[in-house]
C-alpha cells in the first residue's frame, strides 16, 4: 500500500529538514516519490487532495536546482499526463545542460508521448529538434574539419551500409524492418550489405536524474559478432563496445566509411547523430518507423510512412526541406513465420463470439478508458476481446468496468502470437502511434482491422478500415458481428492489403531506384 497525502506530506518535510542539514539524497526522494505512486494507483490520493498535491509539489519543484527540479517534473508529468512539465523539462535541458544530457531528456521525452499522445505539443515538438540540434553540433564540432563528401564516381557501386539505432530479435518490429530492408538490398538489387547498429537509442551518455527513467534494451552478445545470419542471407555486422555516443567510436565508423566507401548507407529509425555525421561522407536514406510525423534527421534523403500528407508537407516547409527529398511511399513489414496451430478451446477461448484481439507491447499506456467504455458497449453482440502483450495495468481497469471482465482475455507476450491470432475475428486498435506490424500480420491472416484514423495502424491498415470516433467503431464492429457477407468481404480486402505491405523488396527497390535517379544523389 503507498502514501496518502498526509503520509507523504510527513514524509516530504522530513526529507526538507534532512536536505537543508545535507543529510538526503535523490534515493530518498525517489523513495518517497514511488510510495506516493502507488497511493494514486490504488485511490489513496485523488480529486481535491491529488490536485492540491500536484500544485504543492510543482511550487516546491520552482526552488531546486535544475537538477532536482527536472526530477519534480517528471515525477508530476508521470502522475498528470500534464504536457506542460515535458515543455518545461525540454526547455530547462536546452538552455542549461550540454547537449547529450539534453539528449537524454528528449529520449525520455520521446518514449512517454509514443505511448500517449497527450504528451505532445507544437512546444515540445520545436524543442524536441532543437536539442537533437545542440547534441548534433557539440559532436559535429569535433570533426567538421575533416568531414569531405566522397564523390560518386570514388563510391562502390554495389555495397551499402545499413545503419539502426537499435538491433534485437526477429519479434521486435524496428529490427524486422532493417532486416527486411537488408534482404530487399542484398536479394532485388544484388548489393553487398553490412549492419552497422549503433546503440543509439536511449541513450543514458551524460544521463540526468529523472524518475523511472527508461533506458534502451541492447543485445550485448551482438557486440561480439561480426557476422549476422538472418532467412538465409549473411550480412556483416557492428555494434560499438562503449555506451553511444562516443567521440572515438564515431571515429572509428566514420573512418569505415572513408575506408570502405559505400555507396549509400540506409538509416532505419532517424535520430542518429552517428549517421547524420556520415552524410557529410556519403548519401544516406532514412526510413521512418513511425508515421505521424517526419524522421528527426539531417540525411539526404528519407521516405515516408504511407502517403505524405498536408501536416507534413508544412513539416517540410517549417524544417526547409525541398520535398524532392522525401520519397513517398508505403512502409512495409515482413510478417513472422509461425509452425504452432491452436484451436480456440486450448487457448481457453469462447467457441461462438466474435473474438477481437488487441495488440501490443505498450498496451498499458495505450489502452484508456475511452478505449474500454467502446469496448463494454459492443459486448451486447457477443463480442469477446483478446489482450495480446503485456496489460497488467489494463486488467486492472477493465475491472472497473462491471460485467465486461468476463468478455475480455489476458494472454499476456506471446512468441507464438500468429497462432493465436488465427483463432481471432477482428482486430481493434486503441488511439496511439504504434502497432503498424501487428496489424498486417493479422490482416494477413484474413482478420479485419477497426481503428481510428490516426496512426501506424490506420495508415499501414487502410482508408477501408478507418472511423472517425469510438462510437462509430462500436457500429462497425456490430457489423461485423452481425452481417456475414460484410465480414467476408472485408476479411479478403484485409488479406490483400496485407499482400500489398508484406512486399518490401518490390516497395523498398522502388525507394531505392528513385533515389539514385535523383540528381540529388551526388
Amino acid at each position: 500500500m503507498g502514501y496518502s497525502l498526509s503520509e507523504a506530506i510527513t514524509a516530504l518535510v522530513k526529507y526538507s529538514d534532512m536536505e537543508k542539514q545535507g543529510k538526503a539524497t535523490l534515493n530518498d526522494l525517489n523513495h518517497i516519490f514511488i510510495q506516493l505512486g502507488k497511493g494514486i494507483d490504488d485511490g489513496l490520493v485523488e480529486g481535491d487532495e491529488f490536485s492540491l498535491l500536484c500544485k504543492s509539489l510543482s511550487e516546491v519543484a520552482e526552488k531546486q536546482s535544475i537538477g532536482t527540479r527536472i526530477y519534480y517534473w517528471s515525477f508530476l508529468a508521470k502522475i498528470t499526463k500534464d504536457v506542460t512539465y515535458f515543455e518545461k523539462i525540454l526547455e530547462v535541458g536546452l538552455n542549461n545542460l550540454h547537449g547529450l544530457s539534453a539528449s537524454f531528456l528528449r529520449w525520455q521525452y520521446l518514449v512517454t508521448s509514443f505511448t500517449d499522445s497527450r504528451l505532445t505539443s507544437e512546444k515540445t515538438r520545436h524543442l524536441s529538434d532543437e536539442i537533437y540540434k545542440k547534441a548534433f553540433d557539440e559532436i559535429y564540432n569535433h570533426f567538421k574539419q575533416h568531414l569531405t563528401f566522397i564523390p560518386k564516381s570514388e563510391r562502390c557501386k554495389n555495397y551499402c551500409i545499413v545503419m539502426t539505432t537499435q538491433f534485437l530479435s526477429i519479434g521486435h518490429a524496428p529490427t524486422k524492418a532493417v532486416m527486411g530492408r537488408c534482404r530487399a538490398l542484398q536479394d532485388s538489387l544484388g548489393m553487398r550489405t553490412d549492419i552497422i547498429c549503433t546503440n543509439e537509442f536511449m541513450s543514458w551518455v551524460r544521463a540526468v536524474p529523472y524518475y523511472m527513467s527508461i533506458i534502451g534494451n541492447e543485445d550485448a552478445r551482438l557486440r561480439e559478432t561480426n557476422t549476422i545470419l538472418f532467412w538465409g542471407n549473411l550480412y556483416g555486422f557492428y555494434s560499438p563496445n562503449v555506451p553511444m555516443p562516443d567521440i572515438v567510436e564515431i571515429s572509428q565508423i566514420l573512418n569505415r566509411i572513408r575506408r570502405e566507401k559505400p555507396y549509400f548507407i540506409v538509416q532505419v529509425g532517424g535520430d542518429s547523430i552517428t549517421a547524420d555525421l556520415c552524410s557529410k561522407l556519403v548519401p544516406v536514406l532514412t526510413v521512418p518507423t513511425v508515421s505521424t510525423s517526419l524522421p528527426t534527421t539531417y540525411s539526404q534523403f528519407m521516405s515516408s510512412y504511407g502517403k505524405l500528407t498536408e501536416s507534413h508537407y508544412m513539416e517540410m516547409d517549417k524544417r526547409g526541406l525541398e520535398r524532392e527529398r522525401v520519397i513517398e511511399s508505403p512502409f512495409t513489414f515482413e510478417t513472422m513465420e509461425h509452425v504452432e496451430t491452436y484451436s480456440r478451446q486450448f487457448l481457453g477461448l469462447p467457441e461462438n463470439k466474435l473474438l477481437v484481439c488487441i495488440i501490443g507491447n505498450r498496451l498499458d499506456g495505450e489502452v484508456d478508458s475511452d478505449f474500454l467504455s467502446m469496448m463494454s458497449k459492443t459486448i451486447q453482440f457477443d463480442v469477446h476481446y483478446i489482450f495480446i502483450g503485456q496489460a497488467t495495468a489494463v486488467e486492472k481497469n477493465v475491472a472497473k468496468f462491471g460485467s465486461l471482465m468476463k468478455h475480455c482475455s489476458f494472454l499476456g507476450f506471446r512468441s507464438d502470437m500468429m497462432a493465436v491470432v488465427e483463432c481471432c475475428d477482428l482486430y481493434a486498435n486503441p488511439k496511439r502511434i504504434g502497432g503498424g506490424t501487428s496489424v498486417v500480420d493479422a490482416m494477413s491472416k484474413g482478420l479485419p482491422a477497426v481503428t481510428l484514423r490516426y496512426g501506424d495502424v490506420y495508415v499501414s491498415s487502410g482508408e477501408d478500415f478507418g472511423v472517425d470516433t469510438y462510437d462509430e467503431m462500436v457500429n462497425l464492429i456490430s457489423l461485423y458481428a452481425q452481417d456475414k457477407a460484410f465480414y467476408s468481404e472485408m476479411s479478403e480486402k484485409a488479406k490483400a492489403r496485407a499482400e500489398e505491405m508484406l512486399d518490401t523488396n518490390k516497395a523498398f527497390s522502388k525507394i531505392i531506384h528513385t533515389m539514385l535517379d535523383s540528381p540529388l544523389f551526388l
